[in-house]
């Protein structure tokens, strides 16, 4: 039969700080490991949307330069 949640905290906490770091660091990559291949996915998808829509004509290009300034503007009036 598994351990319950509550079994494995319960056995968790008797570790040694070290073993203890090293477990929960193990678990958070791979929790962090999954979300980033989703993450990653998304933003993939999101590029190749944001580059259809260029190539179609949909929408415009907006020159670096101008980006750049308008956003030095914004950050210097504090909006």
């Amino acid at each position: 039969m598994p351990l319950t949640v509550e079994e494995i905290e319960a056995a968790a906490r008797k570790l040694e700080d070290v073993d203890r770091d090293r477990l929960l660091r193990t678990l958070i990559a791979d929790i962090d490991g999954e979300q980033e291949d989703r993450v990653h996915s998304l933003w993939l998808q999101e590029a190749e949307r944001r580059h259809k829509e260029l190539r179609s004509g949909h929408v415009k290009g907006i020159p670096i330069d101008e980006t750049l300034r308008k956003a030095r503007s914004k950050l210097n009036s504090g909006n």
